[in-house]
């Protein structure tokens, strides 16, 4: 991405990062972020947006605890984009 220097190449650069497989716990990453990450104790600033951005595969190993912190993350960041990545991609979480 460091070559990428107009916005419309950006979707294009995404579609060549390699998926090597394997497993994907993103609830757990979900669920450091907001407990972790977004605290006043790791630099967390209560009159700043939070904005979260996933990069996955979109291929959780546990898409119910996924949608449970995603939705408590979406309880208190302002924002939370996701960018699915990879040739094994699947957008059913």
């Amino acid at each position: 991405m460091d070559n990428t220097s107009a916005n419309a190449n950006i979707p294009y650069a995404l579609k060549q990062v390699p998926y090597n497989g394997g497993i994907t716990n993103t609830d757990q990453a979900l669920h450091l972020v907001r407990t972790d990450m977004l605290t006043a104790l790791n630099g967390d600033r209560p009159n700043n947006k939070n904005v979260v951005v996933v990069i996955s595969d979109g291929r959780s190993n546990n898409k119910q605890a996924t949608l449970i912190e995603a939705n408590k993350l979406h309880n208190v960041s302002d924002d939370v984009v996701s960018i699915i990545v990879g040739s094994g991609t699947s957008n059913n979480y």
